[in-house]
């Protein structure tokens, strides 16, 4: 995991779904990974339903724009890597609905 105190992307290299991410987060609306089960997400390895926690942290840092004010919503995604959300001040909160988290989130 990358992570930037500079101001820049801590991923770069964003895949198609977390681009997708991005732009619905952005205009504000949900962002329906899939409709798999967390039991199925548990299991999954498709990388179509993957979402790289520090996508997440970027966008609440405002590194991808301005963030509506309602946030960041994601629905059916599998979340990987650590939610780092130390020291993190954002506009808007995040809503991780029926998502399966592999690593923690941390928050001071």
């Amino acid at each position: 995991m990358t992570i930037s105190h500079n101001g820049a992307l801590a991923c770069p290299d964003p895949t198609p779904q977390e681009r997708l991410l991005v732009t619905v987060a952005v205009q504000g609306a949900e962002y329906a990974c899939s409709a798999l089960t967390v039991e199925d997400l548990v299991e999954m390895t498709d990388p179509a339903h993957v979402i790289r926690a520090d996508v997440i942290r970027d966008l609440l840092l405002g590194r991808h724009g301005e963030l509506d004010p309602r946030g960041v919503r994601v629905s059916g995604a599998r979340i990987v890597d650590r939610l780092d959300l130390d020291h993190v001040t954002a506009a808007a909160g995040v809503e991780l609905l029926g998502c399966v988290i592999t690593e923690p989130i941390t928050v001071e």
